[in-house]
C-alpha cells in the first residue's frame, strides 16, 4: 500500500469552519464529503500499521507560523527555512482541475493570514453537519502538535484535574464551574472524569 512508504501529515480544521467555507462552494455538503471520518480512519489505520502519522490544527500554524512550522519539520525530518513562511502569489501546476473553485484566497496570498478570529455562527444543516464531525475532529484534535498556547492550557489542566481528583464530592461540586469552563479547550482526562462522577 503506497500510503505505508510516505510519511503521513494530517491538516485538521475545526468543523464549524470546514462547515461554513465548504457550504459556500458545495450545495448541502454531507459528512462523507469533508472527510473528517476518512481522516481519522485513515489515521487509525497508520497506526495500526506501526507508522506515527502527525497531525497538526491550522489555527495552530495561524496563531504561530513560524514555530508550529519548525516543530512540524522536526517531526517529520526536514530542515526548517524561513523561506516556508511566504511564497510568491499565484498558483502552481499541482493545484489541480479544483483550483479555479477552491484556492482563490491562496492563489492572492504570499504567506500565511493572521489568527483566525471566533467561531462562525452556524444554524440549521449547517451547524448539524458540524456537529456530526466534531467526535473525528476531536479525536484527532487530541494527538495533535500543540502550540505554545493549547500546550500552556493542557498543563494548566493537569493541575487542575490532580487537585480535583483528591476533593469529596461536596468540595468538587464548589470547582465544577472551573471544571466546566476548562473541559471544551483541554479535554484532559482527570476533568472528564470527574464531571462524569458528578452528572
Amino acid at each position: 500500500d503506497w500510503i505505508l512508504e510516505v510519511t503521513n501529515v494530517f491538516l485538521i480544521r475545526h468543523p464549524a469552519r470546514v462547515a461554513a467555507s465548504f457550504a459556500a462552494k458545495y450545495d448541502r455538503p454531507v459528512l462523507a464529503d469533508i472527510g473528517f471520518v476518512q481522516q481519522l480512519d485513515l489515521y487509525r489505520y497508520l497506526k495500526a500499521e506501526g507508522q506515527s502519522p502527525v497531525v497538526i490544527e491550522s489555527a495552530d500554524i495561524r496563531r504561530d507560523p513560524a514555530v508550529m512550522l519548525q516543530r512540524l519539520c522536526a517531526a517529520i525530518g526536514l530542515d526548517f527555512t524561513p523561506a516556508m513562511l511566504s511564497w510568491p502569489r499565484g498558483g502552481h501546476p499541482q493545484d489541480g482541475v479544483w483550483a479555479p473553485h477552491w484556492y482563490g484566497a491562496v492563489h492572492a496570498s504570499t504567506g500565511f493570514a493572521p489568527a483566525e478570529g471566533p467561531l462562525p455562527a452556524l444554524d440549521g444543516w449547517r451547524a448539524g453537519l458540524a456537529r456530526a464531525a466534531m467526535p473525528a475532529y476531536e479525536a484527532l484534535r487530541a494527538v495533535a502538535m500543540q502550540d505554545d498556547a493549547t500546550l500552556s492550557l493542557s498543563v494548566m489542566c493537569a493541575v487542575v484535574g490532580r487537585q480535583l481528583e483528591g476533593l469529596g464530592a461536596a468540595e468538587v461540586n464548589v470547582a465544577l464551574g472551573l471544571a466546566r469552563s476548562l473541559r471544551d479547550s483541554c479535554k484532559h482526562f482527570v476533568v472528564d472524569r470527574i464531571m462524569q462522577q458528578q452528572t
